[in-house]
């Protein structure tokens, strides 16, 4: 049985010792594992060959040197310690916003931690009884057949003389689903748990303060015309997923310290929600709020949510924004309205001609695809000629197309045996935040079926992100309690 204690040498959740993970005083610890010991001295003397580089050199050179051995000190760190490749994983989404059609610098960097997370933890944890119970779990079963299906589909790929390379990066993007493993078990360990919240808290503040700032330098010098169209760059899926985290914590809290930092992550969530001008996670941001909403019977808490954000919404526009905002409201009620006649707007237009023209291909190869890499192609409305791209925006299609209805089907199946896995943890969770946690979860997480029709939810970094976060915390409560043998 693992311990969480600070005695030297006690197992953490992600395999690391507690001696690793001592304040910097215990370095001149005796006992200070060696390689703790020249990782710091490694980093120290990385920054004093900086400055000296810089005086001979230059700004730019000791800055790649600098980034250079960050990346492999952080690349160490999470092939050694699970927890702190997923915190860096989730950190660095302050810097990756939304994926591009090409493959850049970034997206390798971050595929560099992705594996050496992935790669310590099993070598590390999947020999393990705690490892081989969560890789043997069902939902830990249909994730690997789903992947297996994506790997396999490269024949496809030859056949239809679609692209190795994209193949490849295609695999790796869906392969971002196996982080469900490690924070199944790292989240197990409260301390874990803490600083990967924290983390993602983080992430979605750092990016709501910059796209509220955004928002109001552009705004202030824009017209009532132009305001309905300013959308600030962010990770859409980040700001629902905390509003309604937010509100489930807010209908269970029993502190005042809950209900304040419910109230205003909440806030600062819906801000940026807000001026992301995505109406598709506006509407299915508010039916996940319904969703949790039902599962309260508190009514007399809902309304109070309700009031209390309007005020306080209100309150942090006008600081942001001054008299503005009440024509930056107009705007967004006007933005808002037209989704009610989808048929008008162009963006709508252009997602149904790409829809219409992947699925005219499907017929081709229905049972298994043309295999990842290949590409699709449509009439544009927008642009007046044929797009040809890997990329769709209906992740439907794009399984279908690619991997056809059995590689749909598998994902569908881990899907479903996921939402199953949160809904039978609920009844195990233990305290306000567990229930908040998972019942905010299962509501964005369904939210996603419906989404995916015009968003790729499935196969999206900050989607998936929440996705594998959800159900790995759902799986980590049910190993806790099936280690003390209260499961059945």
């Amino acid at each position: 049985m693992r311990e969480t204690t600070g005695i030297q040498g006690a197992e953490t959740g992600d395999g690391a010792t507690a001696s690793e993970l001592r304040p910097w005083s215990a370095l001149l610890d005796p006992a200070c594992p060696a390689h703790v010991r020249a990782g710091v001295l490694a980093g120290i003397a990385a920054i004093v060959a900086a400055q000296i580089a810089a005086a001979v050199y230059g700004a730019r050179e000791p800055l790649l040197l600098l980034a250079a051995l960050a990346y492999v000190a952080a690349f160490v760190l999470s092939f050694r310690s699970a927890t702190v490749g997923l915190a860096i994983m989730i950190l660095v989404q302050v810097r990756l916003l939304q994926g591009s059609e090409g493959i850049d610098f970034e997206e390798i960097a971050y595929a560099g931690i992705f594996f050496a997370t992935i790669g310590g933890w099993l070598l590390r944890r999947g020999p393990t009884a705690a490892g081989r119970s969560i890789l043997r779990s069902p939902l830990g079963r249909t994730l690997l057949i789903f992947l297996g299906v994506c790997f396999a589909s490269v024949i496809q790929t030859v056949v239809f003389k679609g692209s190795v390379e994209w193949w490849l990066r295609d695999l790796v993007r869906i392969s971002y689903l196996l982080l469900f493993f490690p924070l199944a078990d790292a989240l197990q360990e409260r301390r874990s748990a803490v600083v990967l919240l924290t983390c993602f808290l983080s992430v979605i503040t750092i990016h709501a303060v910059v796209a509220v700032s955004w928002y109001q330098a552009s705004a202030s010098a824009a017209s009532l015309d132009q305001i309905q169209y300013l959308r600030a760059p962010f990770h859409e899926v980040f700001a629902m997923a905390t509003l309604v985290g937010g509100f489930a914590v807010f209908l269970r809290a029993r502190s005042r310290g809950a209900f304040v930092g419910s109230i205003a992550f909440s806030v600062i969530a819906a801000l940026a929600l807000a001026v992301s001008l995505t109406r598709g996670y506006w509407l299915w941001g508010a039916l996940a709020m319904l969703i949790v909403a039902a599962r309260s019977k508190r009514p007399g808490r809902v309304l109070g949510f309700v009031f209390m954000m309007l005020a306080c919404f209100a309150a942090a526009g006008f600081a942001a924004f001054g008299t503005k905002l009440v024509e930056i409201v107009g705007s967004l009620a006007q933005r808002a309205t037209t989704i009610s006649s989808p048929m008008r707007d162009m963006a709508v237009l252009e997602r149904a001609a790409e829809t219409a023209g992947w699925f005219r291909q499907i017929p081709e190869s229905p049972v298994i695809g043309h295999g990842l890499g290949t590409y699709g192609s449509y009439m544009s409305p927008a642009l007046g000629y044929r797009v040809t791209r890997t990329f769709a925006h209906n992740a439907y299609l794009f399984f279908l197309f690619k991997i056809g209805i059995v590689g749909l089907g598998a994902f569908l199946a881990f899907y479903v045996s996921g939402l199953r896995r949160v809904w039978r943890s609920s009844k195990l969770a233990v305290g306000i935040y567990e229930h908040a946690v998972l019942i905010a979860g299962a509501s964005v997480v369904i939210t996603f079926l419906p989404l995916s029709v015009t968003s790729p939810q499935f196969y999206r970094r900050a989607s998936v992100l929440v996705l594998v976060l959800t159900l790995g915390y759902a799986q980590a409560i049910f190993e806790r309690h099936r280690a003390r043998g209260e499961t059945s």
